[in-house]
């Protein structure tokens, strides 16, 4: 009797075996795969803050902003912005890695790459308005000889909408105006959620607009690579930074008196 399943359990065995030779050499090939996506992407690009992200901010970080506003510390704030561009700076990296990840497993892990997308494209185009608000606030400051009571403009809307855009923007104002789009899809647009896309070769944002989700406006989809994105943002940010640097604080009219000096008598 025993004699008689020995083939039988014989052939199973040799099945097993090929089986779990078939899946070693799938999950080898993937892993290899991953690796040498992951690996050969050396060149992901960053934004330049003066400061590599595991690097602790100091001192030399800093930039000699009034601290007493009626908006309160824009040295703080510009502080906030470098630590907010750092943790940017290794959302990329992520967002590079979830790409190669998603390309060689294709079990669903796109989900999770299209999350860091996302993410990526609120923290630029939260800091990019902060930008705007930073430089309009302090260059009122040193053109008028006050702080204005109200910040316009304090985003890329209101800043696109202006007649007469500010130099330092205007090279960057295509750039702009994509961001917002692309922004205001993944906020408002209804069916940006069937826009399941990712890029070819590389990553990749891609969003589908319907403005104010009315039929009878024509949809669009606005796409940009990661890559370009980060380098356009960080032109933008160079330039931001340029005219912070340039603002001469604080500000004081030459016919200005100047208060009288305070002894203190011991």
């Amino acid at each position: 009797m025993i004699e008689r399943w020995v083939p039988t359990i014989a052939v199973a065995i040799v099945l097993l075996i090929v089986i779990a030779f078939a899946i070693w050499v799938a999950n080898h090939r993937r892993a290899k795969r991953t690796h040498s996506e992951v690996s050969g992407m050396n060149n992901i690009p960053q934004i330049n803050t003066g400061k590599r992200p595991e690097q602790h901010f100091n001192v030399i970080h800093m930039l000699p902003l009034p601290a007493d506003t009626p908006f309160g510390n824009m040295s703080l704030k510009y502080s906030q912005l470098v630590f907010r561009l750092d943790h940017v700076n290794l959302l990329i990296r992520e967002v590079f890695k979830s790409y190669a990840r998603a390309k060689a497993a294709d079990d669903g892990t796109i989900t999770h790459h299209l999350l860091l997308i996302e993410e990526l494209v609120y923290w630029i185009r939260k800091t990019a308005d902060e930008l705007i608000a930073l430089v309009h606030i302090l260059n009122e400051r040193q053109s008028a000889g006050a702080y204005p009571e109200r910040i316009n403009p304090d985003a890329i809307g209101p800043l696109l909408a202006l007649q007469n855009i500010p130099a330092w923007v205007q090279p960057h104002r295509e750039f702009l105006n994509l961001l917002n789009e692309i922004s205001n899809a993944y906020k408002h647009s209804f069916i940006n959620s069937d826009a399941m896309l990712v890029g070819r070769d590389e990553p990749g944002v891609y969003a589908l607009a319907l403005k104010r989700n009315d039929l009878e406006r024509a949809t669009t989809l606005h796409g940009i690579r990661v890559t370009e994105m980060v380098v356009r943002f960080d032109a933008f940010f160079q330039a931001a930074l340029a005219e912070l640097k340039n603002c001469k604080l604080p500000h004081r009219d030459p016919n200005e008196k100047k208060p009288a000096p305070i002894y203190v008598t011991r």
